[in-house]
């Protein structure tokens, strides 16, 4: 048995449908006040919606896998978390929840060094990984050195435990004034001062790794983005699997430097020369984690063993390289964003993805097609709700 938690993220659909082609009974679980596409799965054995406060949500989340996890049971449930949410909650109930149920994530306080940007340069560079040059700035947010190469991030140490998106966790500034003003906003928000680094290039590698309760690594999937949106830093819109032995190399390296357990995705970005430097890491399952599962990679069902005490003397490296992947909605908007910025190439190969047989479609599948049009009227109605908002 499965419990799969946040299953309002459009991850979740590959994920149910790759984990049902091994035969697992699936429960899902999603966040009360959504309507998740994944409940409407073929694949879907239960559904349950659950509260959004953390402890009534713990509660709850506990008391299913102890119903799970009867005496006549031959193993404990394995609990796949999506979402950052849940990730967090099991690494601070990490004893409680391992009593009834399997799972691999970080404890509590390698998880918060993984998730501080500031901790996890410092890491990367004692590790020998290239990093964005730091800008320092002074209280206010004014550089202090005029040998600066623009653009450059301005970036929260952790924007994500403030309810930011990924289009919100970081800005690009172009000249001292904006760096101040994105500087004065992040701080604002959270109460902390903000990173500022130069810009490491327009390609995104995301290396994906499921790292054992040993920190050995255990499945390593690579990507890299195509397009995104909003086009000025969201989420992957179309991406490709592709390998870097050396990205991976050091992904692993860096994770197992903090001690890091469970499922992480290790972004670098750089440029056509092949320099590339290390960004962030994700500690939970990303936007674009669909392709996994389109390219056969068995990501997901190696970290459902690698929970279960598995061992892997080699990470699985087995997928298919140069598969294309997009989600049509995004894609099409960023395809019309691309071109009003003048970069019409690109904007014109999102239309002609959608065309595309080869490119598969983050949430579509043929023989389960209904998730799919949930996930379009949801996209329709929060569409609406953003003009409707604007309009005021």
């Amino acid at each position: 048995m499965i419990i799969i938690t946040d299953a309002q993220y459009r991850s979740c659909v590959s994920m149910i449908e790759a984990l049902a082609q091994s035969g697992e009974d699936i429960i899902l679980c999603a966040e009360e006040g959504t309507n998740p596409p994944a409940f409407h799965s073929k694949y879907c054995v239960m559904a349950r919606f659950m509260p959004k406060d953390t402890d009534e949500y713990r509660k709850e989340l506990a008391e299913l896998c102890k119903f799970v996890c009867t005496p006549e049971s031959e193993e404990k449930p394995v609990i796949i978390p999506i979402g950052l949410k849940t990730v967090r909650l099991l690494a601070e109930y990490k004893d409680e929840f391992s009593e009834y149920a399997d799972f691999i994530v970080p404890d509590k306080d390698v998880l918060e060094t993984a998730n501080d940007k500031e901790k996890m340069s410092e890491a990367a560079e004692e590790s020998g990984i290239r990093i964005p040059r730091m800008i320092p700035v002074n209280e206010s947010g004014d550089p202090l050195t005029n040998r600066i190469r623009y653009p450059v991030y301005v970036k929260p140490v952790f924007g994500e435990a403030y309810g930011m998106g990924a289009s919100e966790r970081y800005d690009i500034a172009f000249d001292e004034e904006e760096i101040a003003n994105s500087y004065e906003k992040y701080l604002e928000l959270t109460g902390k001062a903000p990173i500022v680094q130069e810009y490491a290039g327009d390609i995104g590698i995301g290396v994906c790794v499921v790292m054992d309760k040993n920190s050995e690594p255990v499945n390593i999937f690579c990507h890299k983005r195509v397009r995104e949106y909003p086009v000025s830093g969201g989420p992957s819109s179309c991406c490709v699997s592709m390998f870097s032995q050396n990205l991976a190399n050091g992904a692993v390296k860096l994770l197992k430097a903090i001690g890091y357990t469970g499922i992480a995705m290790v972004e670098f970005r750089g440029s056509d020369d092949g320099h590339f430097a290390f960004l962030e890491v994700n500690t939970r399952i990303w936007g674009s984690f669909p392709l996994c599962v389109k390219s056969g990679s068995s990501f997901i069902s190696d970290y459902v063993l690698a929970a279960r005490g598995a061992s892997f003397s080699v990470p699985d490296t087995h997928y298919k390289r140069g598969k294309m992947m997009s989600f049509a909605v995004n894609d099409i908007l960023a395809g019309v964003d691309y071109i009003k910025s003048g970069s019409t190439a690109l904007g014109l190969h999102a239309f002609g993805s959608i065309a595309d047989p080869a490119v598969s479609d983050g949430i579509f599948d043929l023989d389960d097609p209904k998730p799919f049009f949930v996930y379009l009227d949801n996209c329709r109605k929060k569409i609406a709700e953003h003009y409707k908002e604007e309009k005021k």
